[in-house]
């Protein structure tokens, strides 16, 4: 368990920032020099000052991460092999605020607005990397961001795609403002599935609305702050942006893009944000299909089939970083009718590719959604007994359930072991009693491991690999709730599910 930490620990962040800070450093000061040589000599001073605060912060907040454990374990559809701090979003948030709260008082007081939002945001993403959250108050939170926009006099007044006119929104504009902002906060913060990707993807997002005509020094401001987090998050990641960066730059990404010119606010907005848009719509669509939760999070993303095909995750990035860069392009020089029928070109090339590729059958998809809905379902069940319960023995009968309906062996986790003796299978034991193939687990906790054991799936498939992620969720979600009572009495035994009930051996 020590070795599995030991990167965080005994590497300290200051020399691994004194490692890896030439490149940043030459990298930075000629993006700095190609700035100053341009017209605006303060906004090329305000990214490098965002960028340089979020690089001295990023440590700091990484050291506060570690010792209170907000961390992202691996396991399950997370892709990283180690304890990692989650709490990026804090090294962000200090200067983004900081600059909107100067330009509020010296530019334009609808920073104001923009600040109370970010601060809604940040806060929401916050608590669920602490504690998690459900998606409607997530939601509800989203909304009353949005809120703030429009009190503080942020308007869309018409959509305008050139080649094919505009469109007057009238009493519709508010409840627009709300639900663009709402999509475009949960899509960047679902593309936050890959080391670098939503930073990156926001960069390239801002570069397009500046592009397009946004004259605010926000972007500039936002674009730094990004940059110097990079530092950190490209791959292997050394921090994560958790939910308190991500929902802040899918916020402000909304925000900002509602400042583009109106002559052109439509291809240019999808174009800043095509790719976590897109990815929405496929993952949408896949899990209507597969009758899996809208709000579920899953590992099959379209960034976690690039880095599968491509076999790393640089290259991964490289490629979805590549294909959003394409919708940038033609976004910027053509932004109308031609951008958006070229984005839909690609993302239908993109989603005929990786169905190929991934070998869906028709039958096979649909014979999976049943037992889809009875996974899901029993997680509720189950996550919602764990968390009503009063002491060690409710959280115990709680596993049984999921034991029995997983079709599981046997579960372990934190002093309680609950054993499955009639749908287990049985180990192999020579040619004359072969058995049924067996699978062993253990993954890591905040505090700890847990194990369990089960039949042998299918490799590689959807419906294993959701089983696999549910079982980690709930495990994670038991430890989270026995570390509130007291440990197991060295003498206790198991719990069985046999033929005449529950029994403690």
């Amino acid at each position: 368990r020590g070795r599995s930490v030991s990167i965080m620990t005994n590497q300290s962040w200051s020399s691994l920032t004194r490692r890896r800070a030439v490149p940043s450093v030459l990298f930075a000061a000629a993006g700095a020099a190609g700035l100053l040589l341009g017209r605006d000599r303060s906004a090329a001073l305000l990214f490098l000052g965002c960028a340089l605060a979020t690089w001295l912060l990023v440590p700091r907040i990484a050291r506060w991460a570690l010792r209170h454990r907000i961390l992202a374990l691996p396991g399950g559809r997370d892709q990283h092999g180690r304890r990692t701090p989650r709490a990026g979003g804090i090294a962000l948030f200090v200067p983004i605020a900081i600059t909107l709260a100067v330009l509020a008082v010296l530019d334009d007081a609808r920073n104001w607005g923009l600040l109370v939002g970010a601060t809604i945001a940040f806060g929401c993403g916050l608590v669920d990397d602490v504690r998690r959250m459900r998606p409607l108050p997530k939601i509800v939170c989203q909304l009353a961001a949005g809120t703030a926009l429009v009190l503080a006099g942020f308007r869309l007044p018409e959509l305008v795609v050139p080649g094919l006119g505009s469109f007057s929104l009238g009493v519709a504009e508010v409840p627009v403002i709300l639900f663009w902002v709402v999509l475009v906060t949960n899509a960047v913060n679902l593309s936050d599935g890959l080391d670098g990707l939503a930073s990156s993807l926001t960069m390239l997002g801002l570069a397009v609305l500046v592009a397009g005509g946004v004259g605010s020094l926000v972007p500039i401001a936002l674009a730094g702050t990004c940059f110097g987090f990079l530092h950190y998050n490209m791959p292997k990641a050394r921090i994560f942006l958790g939910d308190s960066g991500s929902l802040l730059l899918g916020f402000l990404l909304a925000a900002l893009s509602l400042q583009l010119p109106a002559v052109r606010n439509v291809p240019l907005a999808l174009a800043a944000c095509a790719y976590p848009l897109g990815d929405v719509a496929v993952s949408v669509t896949r899990r209507f299909i597969r009758s899996k939760p809208i709000f579920s999070a899953d590992g099959s993303h379209v960034h976690h089939k690039a880095v599968q095909y491509f076999g790393t995750q640089r290259r991964g990035l490289a490629v979805v970083l590549a294909f959003a860069t394409l919708h940038a392009v033609f976004g910027v020089l053509w932004p109308g009718a031609v951008s958006l029928m070229l984005s839909a070109l690609f993302w239908f090339f993109a989603v005929a590719m990786l169905t190929r590729r991934g070998n869906y059958h028709a039958g096979e998809v649909m014979g999976q959604r049943r037992p889809m809905r009875r996974l899901h379902a029993l997680q509720r069940y189950v996550g919602l007994r764990i968390k009503r319960a009063e002491d060690r023995a409710e959280v115990e009968r709680a596993l049984l359930h999921f034991v029995e309906g997983a079709r599981l062996c046997s579960v372990t986790v934190r002093g309680s072991q609950v054993v499955n003796r009639e749908g287990c299978c049985v180990e192999a034991q020579g040619d004359a009693h072969p058995g049924r193939p067996c699978e062993h687990h253990t993954i890591r906790m905040k505090v700890g491991r847990a194990a369990w054991r089960g039949p042998e799936v299918t490799s590689g498939s959807v419906l294993g690999r959701e089983r696999e992620t549910i079982v980690i969720r709930v495990l994670r979600n038991a430890a989270e709730k026995l570390a509130e009572f007291p440990p197991v009495p060295d003498d206790a035994g198991e719990i069985d599910i046999t033929e005449q009930g529950v029994a403690l051996r």
